[in-house]
């Protein structure tokens, strides 16, 4: 990265971070695995951006321009949350393929009245991945994002999972999961550090909302796959 620069006239808006950070997120999606710039002393304000980011300075190659005194670089390791994509996917690829086995009595089945049948259960996972995805969203925006929590138990039974196609439910929830897993992979470093806060839950950064959400979307699907069936 080199000769980067914003016109005086748009200077004091944060585009050099913006252009910086666009930079170094197109390198790691093309599987560079180290960014390194070229720059000089004189540009103060531009080093302590890069010091900022997570450059550091190493030796400065000889030969490569003239005006550079100052070599930096950084690591471009997998987004922190490509993990936690790749866990969602999984998990919702092998979880359809076994849910399109059961029977309409099975999916429809409670095993007590006050419990949730399969399809209901599947209905709570479509609405905790609607809920959750535009705070993925948002959460990017601010450093500080409130926003409401839902009744489960209400959504659930106002929209009358119960009734509804069992096998158009698991394609609307592999598809919503499948966009949260292509979005959580596209976070950047600096925005996983924002905090959101949920209802009455206490606050969280938007990286354990993501965490929690894979591992609050695997606990329920131990509600609707018996670790006894064979498939």
């Amino acid at each position: 990265m080199t000769k980067l620069a914003v016109d005086p006239g748009f200077r004091g808006l944060k585009l050099g971070w913006l252009l910086m950070v666009e930079c170094i997120e197109r390198a790691r999606r093309q599987g560079y695995n180290k960014m390194v710039l070229y720059s000089n002393t004189k540009q103060a304000t531009a080093i302590a951006m890069y010091r900022k980011y997570g450059f550091v300075e190493v030796p400065v190659e000889p030969g490569v321009y003239e005006r550079c005194n100052i070599q930096m670089e950084i690591p471009l390791e997998p987004p922190v949350l490509k993990q936690v994509a790749a866990g969602i996917r999984a998990a919702v690829a092998d979880a359809a393929a076994k849910m399109k086995l059961f029977s309409e009595r099975e999916v429809a089945e409670k095993r007590a009245p006050d419990k949730w049948s399969r399809k209901e259960v599947l209905g709570h996972l479509i609405d905790s991945a609607f809920n959750n995805h535009h705070r993925f969203i948002r959460a990017q925006q601010a450093a500080f994002l409130e926003t409401p929590g839902y009744a489960q138990d209400y959504w659930v039974s106002v929209q009358h999972y119960q009734d509804a196609d069992w096998l158009v439910l698991i394609g609307l929830w592999q598809g919503i999961n499948n966009n949260i897993a292509r979005v959580l992979e596209l976070i950047r470093d600096e925005p996983l550090s924002h905090v959101v806060s949920v209802g009455d839950y206490a606050p969280v950064t938007l990286q354990f909302l993501a965490e929690d959400y894979l591992a609050h979307l695997q606990h329920h699907l131990g509600q609707v796959l018996p670790v006894t069936t064979k498939y």
